[in-house]
C-alpha cells in the first residue's frame, strides 16, 4: 500500500482491478440526493447506509465480486487527504457513488468513490477551546445520511444538518446543557424514527467531569424533541426525568457537587424500527474514585449500562448494567449489534456487545434479558456473569484501594470503540481485542505525588507495557510492583492484539491472529463479507484480509481448539 506520510488524515479506496462497487458507478452524478438512507440496505446491496451498514449494525457486506478467487488483485485506487492532522475514526457512508464521511472536529466531506474527488467539504465553524476537551483527541466517528440529508456532530457539542447534494447547512441546534462543564462530542449521530438522535463526551475530563445525557431533534426542522440525563443531579436537586429517582438511589447521598457523575453516552448507538427502541452505552463513572463520592459502594446507576429508550418518548424501556460500582474505566459505550439468534432452542431478537469490561453479552432487545455473558479475553476482574441476577462475581484483585492492583483488561478495555462485525454467513462476530493489563493505583494513599496526573485523566493507572518501569515511576504513582510480579499475573505478551472469531451461541473464540505483541498497534475495525472475507485495518496502516470460517465447518468439530496463527491471512497491501 502507498505509505502515507505520519500525521496525515487519509481516506483510501481500496479496488480489485476496475471493479469498485456492484452496480452503477456514475449514479452518483444522477442522483447525488437519494431518498433513502437505512431504508437502501437490503435493497440496495452495494451502499453502505449506515456507520454498520444494515439497521443492525452488523458491518457486513453481501457483495461477493471481492472473493478469495481475486483478493489477490486488491490494490490501490486512490486517496484523499482531509483537514488537519488529528484522529481518524469514522466509518464512511457510501450511498449510490457517493461517499459521506467526517473528520476531525467535525467537518463533513462529500467524495466521489470512484475517483476520490471531494464533492463538497462543509466547515462546521467549531469553538476551538474544545480541543481542550475531547478524549481521546479531536476525533469524529462519523455522520448518517437520511433522505438528502447528512447529520453529523461538531466536537463543541453542535448538531449539524446539511443537503446531500451541496452541503449547504440546513439547520444546526447546541445539544451542550451546560458550556461550563469539559463537554465535547466525538460520536455519530443516530436515526431513530422521525429524531436524530446524540449523546456527548467528557466523563474522563477535569477533576468533576460531566454529567452525561442523550438529547434527541426532529429530522425536518432540528427542533428539541427530548432529553435523557443517565446519571442523577446533584444532591437534593430535581430530577429531569424520573427513570433518575432509581438511579439516585444507587448513588452515596452525601456526594459532593463538584463531581457530575459522568455516565455519558460518545459512542455505541443502534436503533430497532420495529420496537422503535434506540439503544445507546454509557460510560463510567466521575470519578473513577468511588470513594471520592462518599463512603458506600453502590452500583451508580446508569453508569456503565447499556439503555433502551421509546425513540418518541426519550423515556426509559429497559436497562442493563454490565459494571455495577465501575472503578475501572469499563464503559458500555463499545457499538451494539441487533440480530436474531436461535438460543436454548428460542428464536431471540437480540443485541450483541463485546463490553470494554471482557464480556460478551448477549440481550434479549425487547426486554433487556440477559442471555449469555462470558469473556472473550482474559479477565481478572470477575470470576463470571450470574445469568439470573445478570451481575459480576468480582475477584479480590479487582480491589486497588488498598494496595496497587494488575488487573484485566485494562483500561483502555478488552474491546473499546473499533467496530466488531458479525457475518450471519458463518454465525460468527469478529471483534478487534486489546489483551493487556493495567496497575491500578491510589496515587496519595500510596506513596505518589499528586492525585490527578496530566495525561491520565482522573485515573490512577498505568498499561503494563515494555516502558513499565517500577522505580521510574515511583514519584508519582507512589510503590509499584516490578514488572516481574506484574507479568505473573498473566503470563505472555505483556500487551496483545488480536482478531478473535467469536461464536455468539457457543459462547467461545473460534479463531484467532494476533496482530501484535509487546506493543499496543491501536487496529482499527472489522468488515465482514458475504464471500467469506474479513478485513481489518491495522494502526501500522496495512489493510489485511482473512478467511471467515464458517459454521458448518466447525459445527461438526465441537472440540475445536482456538486457531492461533497466520495460516488464514490472506492478503497484506
Amino acid at each position: 500500500m502507498r505509505k502515507i506520510k505520519r500525521g496525515d488524515i487519509v481516506l483510501v479506496a481500496m479496488a480489485v482491478s476496475s471493479m469498485l462497487m456492484q452496480g452503477s458507478a456514475n449514479s452518483q452524478a444522477r442522483d447525488a440526493t437519494p431518498d433513502r438512507g437505512l431504508s437502501s440496505a437490503a435493497g440496495a446491496p452495494q451502499n453502505w447506509s449506515a456507520g454498520g451498514r444494515d439497521v443492525g449494525g452488523t458491518y457486513y457486506s453481501p457483495l461477493k465480486l471481492i472473493n478469495p478467487g481475486n483478493i489477490g488483485q486488491l490494490g490501490f485506487a486512490w486517496q484523499q487527504v482531509l483537514d488537519g492532522k488529528r484522529g481518524q475514526e469514522a466509518t464512511p457512508i457510501v450511498i449510490d457513488g457517493v461517499i459521506y464521511t467526517s473528520g476531525s472536529w467535525g467537518y463533513m466531506y462529500a467524495l466521489n468513490a470512484v475517483t476520490g474527488d471531494l464533492l463538497w467539504r462543509y466547515d462546521p465553524k467549531p469553538a476551538y477551546q474544545a480541543a481542550r476537551n475531547p478524549c481521546c483527541d479531536l476525533v469524529n466517528r462519523g455522520v448518517a445520511v437520511w433522505r438528502g440529508r447528512v447529520y453529523g456532530a461538531s466536537v463543541d457539542g453542535r448538531l449539524h444538518a446539511v443537503d446531500a447534494a451541496t452541503g449547504r447547512k440546513i439547520w444546526e441546534a447546541d445539544t451542550i446543557a451546560n458550556h461550563s462543564l469539559p463537554y465535547s462530542i466525538t460520536g455519530a449521530p443516530q436515526i431513530a424514527g422521525d429524531v436524530v438522535v446524540i449523546g456527548n463526551s467528557g466523563s474522563d475530563m477535569g477533576q468533576g467531569g460531566v454529567r452525561g445525557y442523550v438529547s434527541a431533534y426532529d429530522l425536518r426542522s432540528g427542533a428539541f424533541k427530548w432529553r435523557f440525563y443517565i446519571v442523577p443531579p446533584n444532591v437534593g436537586a430535581a430530577y429531569e426525568n424520573p427513570e433518575l429517582a432509581l438511579a439516585d438511589s444507587t448513588w452515596d447521598h452525601h456526594r459532593p457537587p463538584q463531581y457530575k457523575g459522568g455516565g455519558t453516552a460518545w459512542d455505541g448507538f443502534a436503533y430497532d424500527p420495529g420496537l422503535k427502541l434506540v439503544y445507546f452505552g454509557t460510560a463510567n463513572a466521575a470519578p473513577y474514585d468511588s470513594r471520592l463520592l462518599g463512603p458506600t459502594h453502590n452500583d451508580a446507576l446508569y453508569t456503565a449500562s447499556i439503555i433502551a429508550l421509546h425513540s418518541d418518548t426519550g423515556r426509559m424501556a429497559w436497562y442493563y448494567q454490565t459494571t455495577p460500582d465501575d472503578h475501572w474505566d469499563y464503559d458500555a459505550t463499545q457499538k451494539m449489534i441487533l440480530t436474531d439468534l436461535t438460543t436454548d432452542g428460542a428464536h431471540r431478537a437480540v443485541l450483541m456487545q463485546a463490553s470494554k469490561n471482557g464480556f460478551f453479552y448477549v440481550l434479549d432487545r425487547a426486554t433487556g434479558q440477559l442471555l449469555s455473558a462470558n469473556n472473550y479475553t482474559y479477565v481478572n476482574w470477575a470470576k463470571g456473569v450470574d445469568l439470573k441476577t445478570g451481575r459480576p462475581s468480582t475477584t479480590l484483585d479487582s480491589d486497588w484501594s488498598g494496595s496497587p492492583k494488575v488487573i484485566y483488561p485494562s483500561w483502555a478495555g478488552g474491546h473499546t470503540w473499533n467496530p466488531m462485525s458479525y457475518s450471519p454467513a458463518t454465525g460468527l462476530v469478529y471483534i478487534p481485542v486489546l489483551e493487556a493489563g493495567s496497575v491500578w493505583v491510589d496515587m496519595l494513599h500510596n506513596g505518589g505525588s499528586v492525585k490527578y496526573a496530566n495525561g491520565v485523566f482522573t485515573a490512577n493507572t498505568i498499561i503494563v507495557d515494555d516502558s513499565y518501569v517500577a522505580e521510574d515511576l515511583k514519584p508519582l504513582f507512589g510503590v509499584l510492583p516490578p514488572l516481574q510480579s506484574v507479568r505473573s499475573a498473566h503470563p505472555g505478551a505483556d500487551v496483545r492484539e488480536a482478531l478473535r472469531a467469536w461464536d455468539p451461541i457457543k459462547q467461545q473464540i473460534q479463531w484467532e491472529q494476533v496482530t501484535s505483541a509487546g506493543v499496543r498497534g491501536y487496529d482499527g475495525g472489522v468488515m465482514s463479507t458475504a464471500s467469506n472475507l474479513v478485513f481489518q485495518g491495522r494502526g501500522n496502516g496495512d489493510l489485511v484480509v482473512y478467511g471467515g470460517g464458517y459454521r458448518r465447518n466447525l459445527e461438526s468439530r465441537a472440540d475445536r481448539k482456538p486457531h492461533h496463527g497466520r495460516s488464514d491471512d490472506l492478503c497484506r497491501q
